[in-house]
């Protein structure tokens, strides 16, 4: 069951990451055009997420956040900034795009 609520989780950010990077600007960015093209519907959204802005926090822990939080732990500071820096950089396209909120 959390396979399938992650597989579902990854599906609508990487529906939003899609959109965003077609030229959407995320502020325009509907739960519709999200849902639609993962092939979800709109309550599935809400099941996962209250809204856009709390799957855009869930992106960014999942994608840069959490890969480091393993380094973070045995105090391999350096080592999480660096990787941090690498996981924005390379979804930077994204981060640049959502950052114009």
């Amino acid at each position: 069951m959390a396979d399938e609520k992650s597989t579902t989780r990854d599906a609508l950010a990487d529906s939003a990451v899609r959109l965003v990077l077609s030229g959407i600007p995320f502020e325009k960015l509907t739960i519709k055009q999200i849902t639609d093209s993962a092939k979800l519907i709109r309550p599935t959204f809400y099941h996962h997420f209250i809204d856009k802005y709390e799957m855009l926090e869930w992106i960014f822990k999942s994608d840069v956040i959490d890969p480091a939080r393993a380094l973070i732990e045995v105090q391999y500071y350096r080592e999480a900034f660096g990787l941090i820096l690498k996981r924005i950089e390379k979804h930077r396209l994204f981060y640049e795009c959502v950052l114009k909120l």
